[in-house]
This record gives C-alpha cells, structure tokens and sequence, in this order.
C-alpha cells in the first residue's frame, strides 16, 4: 500500500490585491462625490471610476477557474462597481438640473414659461444672483436648488451607508 500526502496552498494575494484596489476606487468614488454637485469635475471623475474597477474585473477574470457561483470576490467588485455607476449617474442628473434649472423650470411650469422667457438679461441676472445669493428667500429658484441640494446630501449619506452595509452583508 502506497500513501501519497498533496498539500495544496492558495496563493490569494492577488485575490486580495484585487479587493484592495477595488475599496480605494469606491472610496476614492465616495470622496470625489462629496464635492459640491455644481461642479463639473466632481461628474467627470466619477465617470472614470467604474472604468477602472470594469479593469480590474478584466484583470481578474483570465485568471481565475469558472464555477456556477459567484465567488466573494466577484460580489466585492460586483457592490463596488455598482456603487461608483449609481454616484456618476446621480452626479451628473444633479448637474444637469443644478447648472440649467432655468430651463427645467420653463419646462414644469407652463404658466410661468411666458414671463421668464419675457424677462429681459438685466431681469434674468438679477433672478441668478439672487439665487447665488443664498438668502433665505421664498422665491421658486432658490427653493428649487435648496431641494436639488437637500436631495444631494441625503444621497451622498445614503450611498455611503448602503455601500458599507452592502459590504458588511457580504463579508
């Protein structure tokens, strides 16, 4: 009779590399999404984010076996990826509304469509100012992007916490 004894090691550094890169990028993606959502940048970065965690997905998936599962580490990137595409699209639909509220509000109200568009450019300088301002005015601008603002800042909690819970629930 014949004993053969295999000892097998996985080598999961890489694994492990992986994962790292993958939670800097998500966290590299929250940081970047709490910058103020009038400026541009804060919407270009987070475009960019996801390409680099799509990378490391492609990096990854040469070499490792197929199986009918999802493996820990596929959900990681999987929560991760899914994280930083909902702060890039979030981001730039708040951009878009912040940055040409003028026309979002020419479009949901009709009434008022014929007096704005009737305002004369000293009117309409005077309107943005006045919204600039930050006063706590009444007028339909400023409450219009206090809300947009509100809803930001709500998101931006309510995505750090759904991404650390999410990783909580997988780990």
């Amino acid at each position: 009779i014949t004993n053969i004894n295999i000892f097998m090691t996985r080598k999961y550094h890489k694994y492990l590399v992986v994962m790292i890169m993958s939670a800097f990028l998500t966290i590299s993606a929250l940081v970047v999404n709490s910058l103020s959502a009038e400026n541009y940048k804060r919407t270009y970065i987070l475009v960019f984010i996801p390409l680099s965690i799509i990378w490391l997905q492609l990096y990854v998936a040469s070499k490792i076996p197929v199986i009918e599962y999802s493996t820990l580490m596929e959900k990681f990137i999987i929560s991760s990826y899914i994280t930083c595409i909902i702060c890039a699209i979030e981001s730039g639909i708040i951009y878009c509304l912040l940055n040409n509220y003028f026309n979002f509000l020419r479009l949901i109200f009709k009434k008022k469509q014929k007096e704005v568009i009737n305002y004369n450019v000293k009117k309409i300088n005077f309107i943005a100012e006045k919204i600039d301002d930050g006063n706590n005015n009444t007028d339909l601008f400023l409450s219009l992007k206090r809300y947009i603002l509100y809803f930001d800042d709500f998101f931006k909690v309510a995505i750090i916490l759904g991404y650390f819970i999410s990783i909580i629930i997988i780990l």
